[in-house]
């Protein structure tokens, strides 16, 4: 507590698996599906770069968020990875 703030409540966080926005942002990891509509804009302005590089991102990204909701992380890790090579990030490895 900082001055009367909870600063944990002050925390944007996912309800449902925790993931906070300084992890998304560090690790470049959605925790879970739910972290997508927790954080849309913020992945939004990360991944602007990726938006701009035509239909193919649009429809990685949708592609991505499918794959996620249907728990296929396999095939949710290779569209990730497209979509770094896209944009030209590196993106970290487990």
């Amino acid at each position: 507590m900082m001055d009367g703030i909870d600063v944990d409540k002050l925390i944007k966080r996912c309800l449902q698996c925790g993931t906070s926005l300084s992890q998304l942002r560090a690790t470049k990891k959605a925790g879970c599906y739910f972290c997508y509509n927790t954080f849309d804009e913020e992945i939004n302005r990360m991944t602007g770069d990726i938006l701009h590089q035509g239909d193919e991102g649009f429809e990685l990204k949708d592609r991505l968020k499918e794959a996620l909701f249907t728990e296929n992380y396999e095939l949710a890790a290779r569209i990730r990875d497209k979509l770094a090579g896209i944009s030209g990030d590196e993106l970290p490895r487990e």
